[in-house]
């Protein structure tokens, strides 16, 4: 009997199996997407805003969703977000919060296959809201978002739309470049990482925009990478710190080399713009180049010496009448008295002709380059010199930034 009962149990297992590994499957290829990703709104005191945000069901089976609202704040210096439920009178909320002025109606959304549907929401902002920058997010997931004090959020799958609410009045915008570096300080070829890092010491979100423009030691321009020019998101949210990362590949050349300069000039702010700057140098050489052409230089600078010291006591010499006056008339007037200073002549000029060509080239006002922006999910955008000075970088709406 006993033996029976096994048997039964393991037919069980293997007939529940693929059952749970279809539903298992079916979850993880439940595509839901929600557009716009993010809202900005300026807004003042006492005013009401509405819109909509439409959810996509591109799966080829109908779905019902549940909208909500959580509070949004930045974490670490990623662009990531901490994404908190709001707990129904939980003490801890204050009135002044964003999400305690949205309303989204809680109930089941019904998305048929491959359709969309619109979920309307509206802010409604008191008459003493504080002035500045207020964040939030209206969450559409596959289940009711539900927290109890010291639980987890119960969604099995959501999207969720940012909103950036700025408060007008006494709004203070303050920010600067709290480091600017690369990761070394030496390089053999001309592949550097950037890494620079945005403090907003203000009470309202600000989007740093603008350059890094690196010089060589002539001060020709030899990269220009833009930092969050024509992209949604990369906003800093009030008493936080952003970090970009970028990957700056120079054509490698030998008469490139020598200390190079590094400038990051940010605007930011609304209306009347406010910037900060930060200038760093670091080094390219390559060094086995570098060794065989100068110590190639040095020895002819060495014999060239010798050389022109032999041929001056040599004339000394011969102007005191020390050598044979037969030996002296035959140099006369042969071409060998001169052939020495022939040489030191054509060594001369190959050395001008040398500068000339490295001046030249090394002047060069343009050279093609290289920018990798490296994203916080790991992603990385390669962008030509062309496409850099475009600030040609995309939009981005799927990604976690803000």
């Amino acid at each position: 009997m006993k033996f029976c009962l096994i048997l039964c149990a393991i037919f069980f297992v293997f007939l529940l199996s693929p059952v749970s590994s279809a539903l298992a499957a079916a979850e993880d290829k439940l595509v839901l997407n929600v557009t716009p990703p993010l809202f900005k709104i300026n807004i003042g005191p006492g005013e009401f805003w509405a819109s909509s945000v439409k959810v996509v069901n591109a799966n080829p089976y109908d779905i019902t969703v549940y909208a909500s609202v959580m509070n949004f704040a930045a974490r670490g210096e990623d662009g990531e977000g901490n994404l908190a439920p709001v707990i129904e009178e939980d003490p801890e909320i204050s009135p002044n919060s964003l999400v305690s002025w949205i309303e989204v109606s809680s109930d089941p959304i019904f998305v048929p296959r491959e359709k969309s549907v619109e979920v309307p929401f509206s802010v409604d902002v008191p008459e003493n809201a504080p002035p500045g920058g207020h964040y939030a997010a209206v969450i559409i997931g596959t289940q009711p978002s539900k927290k109890e004090k010291g639980s987890a959020i119960r969604v099995s799958s959501f999207v969720s739309s940012l909103i950036l609410l700025r408060i007008s009045g006494d709004v203070r915008e303050e920010g600067d470049i709290r480091a600017f570096f690369p990761d070394r300080t030496f390089y053999e070829k001309p592949d550097v990482d950037f890494t620079l890092r945005f403090e907003n010491k203000g009470n309202v979100h600000v989007k740093p925009q603008g350059y890094i423009t690196i010089y060589n030691m002539w001060g020709k321009e030899r990269g220009k990478i833009a930092v969050n020019e024509k992209i949604n998101f990369g906003n800093v949210l009030p008493q936080s710190t952003r970090k970009f990362v970028f990957e700056w590949q120079g054509e490698e050349n030998f008469f490139e080399s020598g200390r190079y300069k590094a400038v990051a000039a940010l605007d930011f702010g609304k209306g009347a713009s406010k910037n900060v700057s930060r200038s760093i140098y670091f080094w390219v050489v390559p060094l086995k180049p570098t060794f065989v052409i100068f110590g190639g230089f040095f020895l002819f600078l060495v014999l060239m010496t010798l050389g022109l010291r032999a041929y001056i006591r040599r004339t000394i010499d011969i102007a005191r009448g020390q050598y044979d006056p037969g030996a002296g008339a035959h140099d006369a007037k042969g071409p060998s008295k001169y052939r020495k200073f022939a040489i030191y002549l054509l060594a001369l000029a190959l050395l001008l002709g040398a500068s000339f060509f490295y001046f030249k080239d090394v002047l060069k006002r343009e050279r093609d380059y290289g920018v990798i922006i490296k994203k916080e999910d790991g992603r990385e955008i390669n962008v030509s010199s062309q496409e850099s000075i475009k600030a040609g970088i995309g939009e981005d709406s799927g990604a976690v930034d803000k």
